[in-house]
């Protein structure tokens, strides 16, 4: 037997992995692997319709913040101008201080 037909011979071996002539899956392997398949579309599209919703749901977050916001920073700024002012009532009583001693 020549060199090239034990090449060959191997490289059919390789290539029919599946054990029929064509190299390709049987009938049975082919339905194993289509209802793998088909088990993990489901999840991924079970997992995409809960990231879906998650996102609806932080939409709708986002959207109610962002209509009560301005509301807020009326508080928020009402509240700096408040601490501004004690800082500043502290640091010019701090400073007369200094300077009466």
């Amino acid at each position: 037997m020549s060199r090239f037909n034990m090449l060959k011979k191997r490289l059919e071996k390789m290539q029919n992995c599946y054990g029929n002539k064509a190299g390709r899956p049987s009938q049975d392997e082919q339905e194993e692997q289509n209802e793998r398949l088909a088990g993990r579309h489901i999840e991924t599209l079970a997992f995409l319709q809960e990231i879906a919703k998650e996102n609806k749901e932080l939409k709708a977050k986002v959207e109610t913040l962002e209509v009560r916001r301005p509301s807020d920073l009326r508080v928020l700024n009402l509240n700096c101008s408040d601490l501004h002012l004690r800082r500043l009532s502290k640091v010019l009583s701090g400073s007369s201080l200094k300077y009466n001693m």
